[in-house]
């Protein structure tokens, strides 16, 4: 699972939006991974599934920051 290194109790204090976007964000890295392990086209996958993945990027950096506040 992604999270499964993430303090106890990190999860469940993000909001869904942010998670939605996290796992999907994940799902499309182990489809490009399978991609390439099956051999497709890699232009197909570089124009397609790439482009798909960074619009994921850029709409959650869009909505979803954390600021760092030293003390």
């Amino acid at each position: 699972m992604v999270f499964d290194h993430a303090p106890k109790g990190m999860l469940a204090s993000l909001p869904i939006g942010f998670k939605k976007l996290g796992f999907a964000t994940h799902d499309f890295f182990d489809q490009i991974a399978d991609s390439i392990k099956g051999h497709q086209d890699y232009k197909q996958t570089q124009q397609q599934q790439l482009s798909h993945l960074l619009n994921n990027c850029v709409a959650c950096h869009k909505v979803y920051k954390i600021d760092f506040v030293s003390n």
